[in-house]
């Protein structure tokens, strides 16, 4: 079982900016993210996970402490590897291996699938001459 995890106060501004970018409310106009985060924004809806407005949603998404205690709940944490999603953008192949070592697999990727295209943040992978990157252009 991976747990993927990035810094939590990066994975909060992402995920409402996502939300108003790609998601729910692309076709809104955002408010300030200070007043979205400080609850002065007013109630924003989100729908899914029960109910929880758009502030609640993504701080719950952050809350690695009770995400790491509902999931040990389930699974032996031995069963458990945490993935340091910040590292995937950076050293994708560093975590990647840990990955596969947890994962006891053979090893696939090296240093020569991974490329950054000028103008993008993610790294992308080339696969059977195929290049396929995490973030669209």
């Amino acid at each position: 079982r991976l747990l993927v995890v990035k810094n939590p106060i990066d994975r909060v501004v992402s995920d409402i900016l996502h939300e108003y970018s790609a998601a729910q409310h692309k076709h809104e106009t955002m408010p300030d993210i200070d007043d979205i985060l400080m609850g002065r924004a007013g109630h924003i809806e989100q729908r899914g996970l029960s109910g929880l407005s758009l502030p609640e949603m993504v701080f719950y998404l952050s809350n690695y402490s009770l995400i790491h205690q509902m999931v040990s709940q389930v699974f032996p944490w031995e069963n458990i590897l945490v993935v340091n999603g910040d590292k995937i953008i950076t050293e994708p192949l560093q975590e990647i291996r840990r990955v596969e070592t947890f994962l006891e697999l053979s090893p696939f990727y090296r240093d020569s699938l991974f490329f950054y295209q000028e103008g993008r943040k993610f790294p992308c992978f080339r696969f059977e001459e195929r290049d396929l990157c995490m973030d669209p252009k």
